[in-house]
């Protein structure tokens, strides 16, 4: 994906991020803050030329501070420090990871 079209598609994840009730965090550890039916989350949105080796463009990055919570729901997230990774490339997958982080 060129770098256009890499921006163009974090800026739709931002867009539906705020549309959901997230709020920006400016100078936070993650970008946007939000609660959902999973518990409070906090998100990262990135473009990185790290993971174009491996074919990705855009990554979301988020954090559920109630991580028995968010694995009950059926979030996969990592046991103890609560981080849930999403790094996807096709712009049809914005709703659905969306709908893990809401």
């Amino acid at each position: 994906m060129i770098k256009k079209d890499a921006e163009n598609l974090k800026q739709k994840v931002i867009e539906a991020l705020l549309s959901n009730g997230f709020t920006p965090t400016p100078g936070g550890w993650r970008e946007y803050h939000g609660k959902g039916s999973k518990g409070i989350i906090d998100v990262s949105v990135r473009t990185d030329k790290r993971y174009r080796h491996r074919g990705y463009d855009v990554c979301v990055f988020g954090v559920f501070e109630d991580i028995p919570r968010a694995r009950a729901a059926g979030i996969d997230c990592n046991p103890y420090s609560g981080k849930h990774n999403f790094i996807f490339i096709e712009s049809n997958s914005v709703d659905y990871i969306i709908s893990q982080y809401i």
